[in-house]
């Protein structure tokens, strides 16, 4: 028995597909790591690289952020 299982690394992003996917995962977030600005800079990568980047747009993905008691701010560097 020479055949060993393939995997790849866990990637959340393989798991978000649709709008609701964005809230609930925003939901837990804020539930569990409201407080650690680099898991909110994970999330954000997560959402720009799930289905290319389009699994929710710009206006639901604000949305999603109020839904959930967050919100967006952006400011100049």
């Amino acid at each position: 028995m020479d055949e060993m299982l393939k995997t790849r690394p866990f990637d959340m992003a393989n798991y978000i597909s649709e709008p609701d996917d964005v809230s609930a995962y925003l939901e837990l977030l804020r539930d569990e790591d409201a407080s650690d600005p680099g898991a909110w800079n994970s999330a954000l990568a997560v959402f720009l690289t799930c289905d290319s980047g389009r699994a929710l747009p710009l206006g639901r993905f604000a949305e999603a952020l109020h839904e959930a008691g967050l919100r967006m701010r952006i400011e100049p560097v």
